[in-house]
């Protein structure tokens, strides 16, 4: 990703409301892990309405297709 891109708009900050929620495109102010490293991230207090959503882990490894 080209980080000029990442910084052309402030970073959201507090709680933001959403009408629909479709998908997310997520971007993260760090070098991304290697190609061959397992990599899990764990999204935590997602709420909505004030009902918190159990989102599981979500684990990127290198693809054996």
């Amino acid at each position: 990703m080209d980080r000029s891109y990442l910084l052309s708009a402030p970073p959201i900050v507090g709680f933001q409301r959403t009408d629909k929620i479709d998908c997310f495109r997520l971007f993260f102010d760090a070098p991304p892990p290697r190609v061959d490293e397992v990599f899990i991230m764990s999204l935590r207090d997602v709420r909505l309405e004030g009902v918190q959503i159990e989102i599981p882990d979500i684990v990127f490894r290198e693809g054996r297709g």
